[in-house]
């Protein structure tokens, strides 16, 4: 599946501050929820089908979106997969603030959204809404 990122709004369809059951009308119905930790107050839920794991906040509303492989997310116009480091090139282009931890990951707060890695190679993207880090 590919999901178009508009910063701060939504991720495909799927729009931040949007419900469970009509996030499952879009997806079907979630594989399971859990706690990501110990400091989790709000469960996660996962729609394992399609790499998609949607983070609510104290409403029970979508304030985070994690895509990982099969689905694929759209930034741009271009797909944000495969080579860290080339997409991690082209993200310091274009925001001078991002925030960069130590070749395993970079943050945009300009553009909503986290990429993750492992050996160099794109393991997740976390898309995020206004205020999410706050």
């Amino acid at each position: 599946m590919k999901l178009k990122l508009t910063s701060f709004k939504s991720l495909g369809d799927i729009q931040f501050k949007m419900n469970i059951p009509d996030i499952e009308k879009i997806l079907g119905p979630f594989t399971n929820s859990f706690y990501r930790n110990e400091f989790s107050k709000m469960p996660t839920y996962s729609f394992e089908a399609h790499g998609i794991f949607i983070l609510v906040n104290k409403d029970s509303l979508c304030e985070a979106i994690e895509v990982s492989s099969p689905s694929i997310i759209i930034f741009e116009g271009k797909e944000i997969q495969g080579n860290f480091k080339t997409i991690l090139e082209d993200f310091k282009k274009q925001d001078m603030n991002l925030e960069i931890e130590d070749a395993v990951g970079f943050t945009s707060h300009k553009f909503g959204l986290s990429v993750y890695s492992i050996n160099t190679v794109i393991e997740s993207v976390l898309a995020f809404s206004d205020g999410y880090y706050t």
